[in-house]
Order: structure tokens, then sequence, then C-alpha cells
């Protein structure tokens, strides 16, 4: 158990920011968290936590959230508008909050990255050495830079950074991998390209914060980046079919690709009119009709679909390595935390 000492959490009212405080809390942590809006925190309530109003274009408040912090956890991120806002907000809001801390003397700063900063997906071994691929997608990008970022000032400024990059990242709590799937489930039928064969490389959320913990740990973190995974892929129609499972409900259609791209043709074709109107049919059949032919079609932009058809596999080895990372939540263990949870949270009602 590491003394971690006084700590700050951007974004500490998010996803895994909000488990992470829960587990420094856990580890009497003098923990201080900011947030954008205090009307997000109430899953904080009862935690002995500072609570502080700042925002990534704020950068007084957080120069003020940073000082007397020994250790900063960066997950906040602002989405929304264009690359460029986005890049201006969380690149330099990252600057700001980094070049602070360098006058504060802190002791870790460890960044909350993703897996999405190495570009569009690719077939194959995923390592911290794999070059990135080009994507036009903003969040890859922005994250991109913001690592390049804090790298540069490692080497020109020492400053004791580690880089944690989560992979697909389910649990309580969750939206894009957790919640926004439990409603696809639940309101559409949903079409997975090549068949649901594709990789997916899921690691429950308590596996996450246990890895950023480590880094704060020893020495052997600071200037390094980290994939955080589990054990080992599962695929995409085995994830899904875990929410499947939750709900009550098959949901996945098995459409080959050329039908895939049938049902993408014809969603093209279809005038504005006509589609609310099938859609509106949907729903008033939704008693009458089983629900494989009576409610709206999903199916993945080309950004998701690249990511569900490619066959990755993240490699862990220098987590395991260097920080002694070890996944304790396989899918199966992960799954059944989760549905307690959507379970108390009445999510998972059709």
């Amino acid at each position: 158990m590491g003394n971690y000492g006084r700590v700050l959490v951007t974004g500490g009212t998010g996803f895994i920011g909000g488990r992470l405080v829960e587990a420094l809390a856990e580890r009497g942590a003098h923990i201080r968290v900011t947030t954008s809006d205090v009307r997000n925190s109430s899953r904080l309530a009862g935690l002995p936590v500072e609570l502080v109003q700042a925002n990534l274009l704020d950068h007084a408040a957080l120069a003020d959230a940073v000082k007397g912090c020994d250790v900063v956890f960066h997950l906040a991120y602002k989405f929304g508008g264009t690359e460029q806002d986005q890049q201006k907000a969380n690149v330099e809001g990252t600057r700001a909050l980094a070049e602070a801390f360098l006058k504060n003397s802190g002791r870790r700063f460890v960044h909350i990255s993703s897996v999405a900063a190495y570009g569009s997906p690719r077939d194959g071994d995923l390592r911290e050495d794999t070059p990135p691929n080009p994507t036009e997608d903003p969040y890859s990008n922005t994250k991109l830079k913001i690592e390049s970022l804090l790298r540069d000032l490692h080497q020109t400024r020492r400053l004791p950074v580690a880089i944690v990059q989560p992979t697909i990242v389910y649990g309580p709590f969750g939206s894009t991998w957790t919640t926004r799937l439990l409603e696809q489930i639940r309101s559409s039928r949903i079409v997975l390209p090549s068949g649901g064969a594709g990789l997916c490389n899921a690691v429950y959320v308590d596996d996450v914060v246990a890895a950023s913990m480590l880094t704060v740990e020893g020495d052997a973190s600071v200037g390094e980046a980290f994939l955080i995974s589990g054990s080992s892929p599962t695929t995409w129609r085995e994830f899904y079919s875990a929410y499947e499972r939750m709900v009550g409900k098959q949901a996945i259609l098995d459409l080959d690709d050329q039908q895939i791209s049938d049902e993408e043709e014809f969603e093209r074709r279809s005038n504005s009119i006509y589609a609310r109107l099938r859609r509106k049919l949907a729903r008033s059949l939704w008693k009458q009709v089983p629900p494989k032919f009576g409610l709206p079609l999903y199916l993945p932009d080309p950004g998701t679909r690249a990511l569900y058809a490619a066959r990755t596999i993240v490699r862990i080895d220098k987590a395991r390595n260097k920080l002694g990372y070890r996944p304790a939540f396989d899918l199966d263990h992960g799954m059944a935390l989760t549905r307690e949870w959507a379970q108390r949270a009445n999510l998972l009602s059709v």
C-alpha cells in the first residue's frame, strides 16, 4: 500500500475517476477532486474528499487545485467541438496542469490516456513501442498530442510522469462500453461486422484503477507508458452476449458483410419521411412482434466497425514486468459485478 500523501484527481466525478477516488479513500489518501460541474458529484457523497470547481479551460483554477498535492491523477477530458477545439482545451489544459505541478515539485503525475492514442485499429500485437496509425478521429489525435506533450516535459523538465493507456473499459457507472451497449440491446437489433469475431480487449474498471495506483508505488513508471487490458482478449460477440444475458434478450443479428452493406445502402436511400415512419412503426410493434423484427437496426459507424473487425491483441507484458500489474477480473467476474450494479440502477428492464 503506497503512501500517496495529498492527491489531486481531475475528472474524479467520472467513470474511472470516481472508482479511483473510492479506492484512494479506502487507502486513507487525502483527496482533492476537480469538477467542471458540482452537480455531477453525487457519487462522491460521503467520501472524505475536497471538491473544487475547475475545468481545463481555466488554467488559474487548475494551478490553484494542484497546490500542495504530491500526486496528480489526470483524467479530465473536454469533449465536443472540432478537433482544434478539443486540442485547445485538453492539450493546453494538460500543459497548464503539468506546469503548475512542476512548480509545486510533486512526486508523480499520472495521466490516464487511452489505447485510442495508437490511432486506427490494426491486426496483430499492439505494444507500447507500436507506432500510431493515422486516423481522423479527434479523440485519438488529441490523446496522442497530450502524450507527446507529457513525454517532452519529462525529457526537458524532468516531469515525473506515468501514462496509463486503458483499452475497452467496462463496469459500474461506465458509459461508452456499459450503459450505451445495454441501451443498444434494449432498443435495437445489432449488427456486428465479421459476425462479431473481431477481438475485444476488454478490461474491468477496477483493474485500470489498480494499474494507475501502481504507477505511484515506485520509480519504474516514470517517463513510461503502459497499456492496460485484461489477461486476454475476448470477441466482440462474447462481449455483447454478456450484456444480452443481463437484459435477457437476443439483439445480435447474424448478417454477413454483404448483407450489412445492403442494409447500409437501404438506410442511405431511405428518405427522411419514410425513415421516420419506419422507426415509428418499429416502436408501435414493440409489444406485437419479436424484437428481432420490430426494432431499429444498429449499424456501427465506420470507425466503430473498424474497431469491431480488427483482430488486435493488446500486450500487457510491460505493465506486468515494470509495475507488477496482474488483472484480477476476467470477463465473467467483471460482468457479474456489472450486472449487480445494473440491476440496482434499473438498467436491465426492456
